[in-house]
C-alpha cells in the first residue's frame, strides 16, 4: 500500500505533494535544479490547513481553486504551487 501524499511547504513559498519532508525537499531541488546541499530539512514544513484552503486566483482574476483540491487530485508526487513575489504564484 502506497503511503498518503501530504503537502509540504518548501523554502517558504513552494508547495510540494510527497510522502515525507525529505522526499519533498529532494523533489523540489530536482525540479528547480538547486543543489540539495543548499537546503536542510528545516526548510520544509507541513502545509497548514489555512494555506491549503485559501482560494487561489489566476492573474486574470478567475478562480483557480485551492491547494487542497490539487492535493486530493494528485496521483503521485508533484510540484503543486510555486510561490513568488506576487500574490498569485503558479498553481499546477
Amino acid at each position: 500500500m502506497q503511503p498518503e501524499l501530504k503537502a509540504y511547504l518548501v523554502d517558504l513559498t513552494n508547495v510540494i505533494a510527497h510522502y515525507s519532508p525529505a522526499e519533498a525537499l529532494d523533489y523540489f531541488c530536482e525540479s528547480c535544479g538547486f543543489p540539495r546541499s543548499d537546503f536542510v530539512l528545516d526548510d520544509v514544513e507541513d502545509a497548514t490547513d489555512e494555506l491549503l484552503d485559501e482560494p487561489k486566483v489566476y492573474p486574470d482574476g478567475s478562480p483557480a481553486g485551492t491547494l487542497r483540491e490539487v492535493l486530493e487530485a494528485a496521483t503521485g508526487p508533484e510540484y503543486m504551487y510555486k510561490g513568488g513575489s506576487d500574490r498569485y504564484g503558479t498553481l499546477s
